[in-house]
């Protein structure tokens, strides 16, 4: 097969939109909270950019049940020669409408990163769908056929929290409740992602999660 074009440069420093299929409540500080207080938030480390793809870091707090899917779908779009968002994040068993809403015919060819085999190849044009239920969990690439600097990944696991790294691999996440969590690490080099044990305090905490396994 031959690989998707890499990104233009551009693209790395353009704000990477993610869906958390279950919002954090309270992602920002909370309405009672005094201007000058501090903001709890997780800052870290993580593996940098490969072959375009950010790292995305996410977090499953203990004693609380995984991400379960939403009843609507999530939508992938097909606007501006791009697929946005260019990181999704949904949890297993959830059904994505890869849509098509500017009047150029796309195509949507979605392939699991693990065995790079394809789950579906469709034609979109201008206005139409297509929906599929994305139930195994891991990484998937996203391109167009006609169009191949068009991309995206999407990400399927069932942790109820998430963020995208920087190019650098640098991250922010605020409004994180403290407790316990397993940190699950993902990158497009398979040797780069981990797990990690960790305790989110108040205030400022922070990780160094660049390494591998």
């Amino acid at each position: 097969m031959t690989k998707p074009s890499p990104p233009p440069r551009w693209w790395l420093t353009r704000q990477v939109l993610a869906v958390v299929v279950l919002p954090v409540s309270g992602c920002g500080p909370a309405a009672d909270q005094a201007p000058n207080q501090e903001i709890d938030r997780v800052v870290g480390q993580a593996p940098a950019v490969v072959e375009g793809v950010p790292s995305v870091i996410l977090f499953e707090p203990d004693g609380v049940a995984v991400g379960t899917p939403t009843r609507e779908p999530v939508v992938m779009d097909q606007v501006g020669m791009a697929f946005d968002p260019l990181i999704l994040v949904v949890p297993p068993g959830q059904t994505v409408s890869f849509r098509n809403s500017e009047e150029v015919a796309h195509n949507v060819q979605v392939r699991l990163m693990a065995t790079d085999s394809v789950l579906f190849n469709v034609s979109t044009d201008f206005g139409s769908s297509y929906e599929h239920v994305l139930d195994e969990a891991g990484g998937y690439d996203v391109i167009c056929d006609i169009h191949p600097g068009m991309w995206a990944s999407i990400i399927v696991d069932g942790a109820r929290y998430h963020t995208v790294a920087r190019s650098d691999g640098s991250f922010v996440l605020e409004g994180l409740p403290p407790g316990a969590y397993t940190v699950r690490v993902w990158s497009k080099d398979a040797s780069l992602r981990s797990e990690h044990r960790v305790e989110v305090a108040r205030g400022r905490t922070e990780l160094a999660l660049a390494g591998g396994a």
